[in-house]
């Protein structure tokens, strides 16, 4: 049976013990690890009271000795069968480049604990710069995650924040005018532990408040860790790091079913405002992401070739970096986007379509376009021939869209293409419907879209052709809006276009229907091109619902038959002409 009592008066031993000898504080430490019974936190109480006395170089010299003894023995916080596969995977950690690896670390699997990392804490009330340099002796990102998540500092802001100030820099000025990664860890995790304080400090799960209440309320936290961070010395680099690691973290959020609110995006435009606020923009983002973006002669090749790099891995991809900085570009912060960074940026995301950026992949659960198309978007408007640009970045992409025609050699050579699709539909909305609306040019995109999306959206050997077809329907919605209403000519002259594909008649068909358009005025119009309507729902409702089917009735057959109701009880005879 456990003593409290007795617990302690061991852990002052083994703490008066190491002060004596503190050469041994290592192995006392791993004593710890084989005895539950001694206090640890009588052994913290005691290093912390002798850190503000005369023992104060006894403590830290067996501090010290003990973030030693992790760093030279990264397995102690495992099982023994586990650690050469440990050891192997730290190696190859050790040998990658980008901070990035830190936040999105191959080892956060690993089941690691090393209960007298504890001990390190003792620094913390008049040490703190001490215990963040012994947190990167160990030079194993596990311990540090393991010190950084204990309650009594990731429940602090007030002390997030000030050892964020006092970590060690992560960057270093190479020759070539960039910054590079030293290999320093306590920054970026601290800067993790940020998002747990704040998801922790709001709990989304206490209540029903709505995303938009809970990112409201967590704006003023993640606007003092902008602030602080931004007052760093690498905060620059560091800030734009995490900012691309923040965009793909919410990417890859949005591929995943649950429905809790994260901090992402609350940190992602807080840190965009502040950068945006101190004059950070491309030129400081381009250094940051020298490692990431296409290097120059690379992207010659590319080009050439029309395939790209194809690079796989879950890091901060070139379209992350890319939206990174065009965040800092396109903050409230500024009243408008500077027309030399637009024009750079531009060039920078048609080198990104070309590489083939992993980063371009729209998940098939996800709704589109997304801010990751919007943001492209508002870069074109910005140009005398907005249309035109973007039918520029339409055509490098032929070639990869030639190859992804044949399943049998590259399946995904189309992501880029369907990404810039996207874009080309959220510019047509921002031309439609933006603060200065222009219809002329709004129609002009649209049409291009249509030439560009339909060709693809016919191509039945595409695995995912699917996510063309629901394009083009949603490029439909808009039509009613960017002509008038009652203009059901020039509906059904573009409806008339879709040739014999009975599913996609339908479907663009309820989407320009859903959208104020009146169905029997439509099917009328539609009469003119040699299109019957209703003979085309009855036929594609036929085919749904034909014997010996055993998927269920799609939806869109569901819809169909409304629109035939719709048009039935309206009495019109519609015969062709």
């Amino acid at each position: 049976m456990n003593d409290p009592a007795v617990e302690w008066i061991w852990g002052a031993a083994v703490a008066n013990a190491i002060i004596e000898y503190p050469q041994y504080g290592a192995d006392a430490a791993w004593s710890l690890l084989e005895n539950r019974y001694i206090s640890q936190e009588a052994i913290i109480q005691i290093f912390a009271d002798g850190l503000a006395g005369p023992s104060r170089d006894a403590v830290l010299k067996a501090l010290t000795e003990l973030a030693s003894f992790i760093g030279a023995h990264p397995g102690i916080g495992v099982y023994a069968p586990e650690r050469y596969g440990l050891t192997k995977r730290l190696e190859e950690w050790r040998r990658k480049e980008l901070i990035e690896t830190v936040w999105r670390d191959p080892l956060d699997h690993v089941p690691w604990l090393y209960p007298p990392m504890r001990l390190l804490t003792a620094l913390l009330p008049t040490e703190k710069a001490c215990f963040l340099t012994l947190l990167e002796k160990t030079r194993l990102p596990l311990a540090v995650a393991q010190a950084l998540d204990s309650p009594e500092i990731f429940e602090r802001l007030d002390l997030l924040l000030e050892l964020l100030l006092l970590a060690p820099d992560t960057s270093e000025d190479d020759t070539g005018n960039r910054w590079s990664w030293n290999r320093n860890l306590t920054a970026p995790k601290l800067l993790a532990a940020t998002l747990k304080h704040a998801k922790e400090a709001l709990d989304p799960r206490s209540d029903t408040r709505s995303i938009e209440n809970l990112d409201a309320q967590a704006a003023p936290i993640f606007a003092a860790v902008a602030k602080t961070l931004l007052k760093r010395n690498d905060g620059v680099f560091l800030a734009f790091q995490w900012l691309g690691h923040l965009i793909g973290e919410e990417h890859r959020q949005s591929n995943r079913s649950s429905e809790i609110w994260h901090p992402t995006r609350a940190a992602m435009s807080a840190l965009a405002e502040a950068m945006a606020g101190l004059d950070i923009g491309l030129d400081q983002g381009l250094r940051a992401f020298q490692l990431i973006l296409p290097a120059p002669s690379r992207l010659e090749e590319m080009r050439k070739s029309g395939i790209g790099d194809q690079e796989m891995g879950w890091v901060t991809s070139a379209t992350d970096a890319f939206l990174a900085t065009t965040l800092t570009e396109q903050a409230d912060a500024r009243s408008q986007t500077r027309a030399p960074a637009a024009t750079s940026l531009i060039a920078l995301y048609h080198s990104v379509l070309i590489r083939r950026d992993q980063g371009l992949y729209v998940f098939q659960q996800d709704p589109f376009p997304t801010w990751r198309h919007w943001q492209p978007a508002q870069l074109y408007l910005s140009m005398d021939a907005p249309v035109a640009e973007w039918e520029s970045g339409w055509r490098s992409l032929a070639e990869q869209r030639r190859r992804a025609f044949m399943t049998h050699d590259d399946t995904q050579a189309d992501d880029p293409s369907f990404f810039h699709a996207c874009v080309g539909l959220s510019l047509v909305d921002y031309l439609a419907f933006g603060a200065i609306a222009r219809p002329k040019e709004a129609w002009e995109c649209w049409l291009s879209l249509f030439d560009c999306v339909f060709s693809a959206a016919l191509q039945l050997n595409w695995v995912r052709h699917d996510r063309w077809r629901h394009l083009l329907a949603k490029a439909f919605a808009r039509l009613p809006h960017i002509r008038r209403v009652d203009d059901v000519e020039e509906m059904a002259a573009q409806l008339s276009r879709l040739g014999g594909d009975d599913e996609l008649l339908v479907w663009c068909s309820a989407m320009i229907l859903d959208n104020g358009v009146e169905a029997p005025l439509l099917a009328q119009a539609m009469l003119t091109h040699r299109v019957n309507l209703t003979a085309r729902l009855a036929d594609f409702i036929a085919w749904e619902e034909r014997e010996g089917t055993r998927r269920p009735t799609s939806p869109l057959a569901e819809k169909a038959k409304e629109i035939m109701h719709v048009l039935h009880s309206g009495r019109h005879l519609l015969r062709p002409t």
